[in-house]
């Protein structure tokens, strides 16, 4: 889905109790449903709004901008557990497009937003996690990708020793890569972001 939008989301709560919590004169939290909530992103899995690329060499006919988008779209991932396994794509690159005179042009790469940690119904119901284990791509030869990771608390650390299930580490291999132009970070905990 070129230049589209992904958006999955899987909640812990389900609709009933939220009605059911709505009209209840003394509102309880409930605790998290076990099981409910998972978004896996499997082994083997693609998901991409990455830009088109574009030969215009070969037909010498200059393809319409209509036809096709150059520019990365947009996925978004929120669950209460939420897991991008290792052999998984996620993929918002930026385009290219060379025309029949040799002429270059690039497109914006979009975003990339993936949440875990709490329920996105009812987020004060919280204990549940988001792991990375993916590859994650944010090309452009333009402007790179913006990737947001919301988590419960993320760790940036060489190793994983004593982490919790509900924490997110970051090597700092993570950060080699440069597929991003701009990584946000934000902590269920304290309720902001950070650049």
């Amino acid at each position: 889905m070129p230049g589209g939008s992904i958006v999955l989301r899987a909640d812990n709560i389900d609709p009933a109790t939220l009605n059911n919590l709505d009209v209840s004169p003394a509102r309880v939290n409930p605790a998290p449903i076990v099981g409910r909530g998972q978004l896996n992103i499997a082994e083997g899995a693609m998901l991409s709004t990455s830009g088109m690329l574009v030969d215009e060499r070969t037909t010498g006919i200059q393809a319409t901008a209509p036809a096709f988008s150059l520019t990365g779209g947009s996925i978004a991932l929120t669950g209460f557990h939420t897991t991008v396994a290792e052999g998984s794509v996620l993929d918002v690159s930026g385009g290219a497009r060379i025309n029949a005179r040799n002429q270059l042009t690039f497109g914006n790469a979009g975003s990339l937003s993936l949440s875990g940690g709490r329920d996105a119904a009812l987020d004060s119901v919280i204990g549940g996690s988001l792991l990375l284990a993916g590859e994650l791509r944010g090309f452009s030869g333009d402007q790179g990708a913006l990737l947001t990771l919301t988590a419960p608390s993320v760790v940036i650390a060489e190793a994983a020793s004593g982490l919790s299930a509900h924490q997110l580490l970051l090597t700092p291999d993570f950060f080699q890569h440069g597929w991003f132009q701009s990584l946000q970070y934000c902590r269920y905990w304290s309720g902001r972001c950070q650049r």
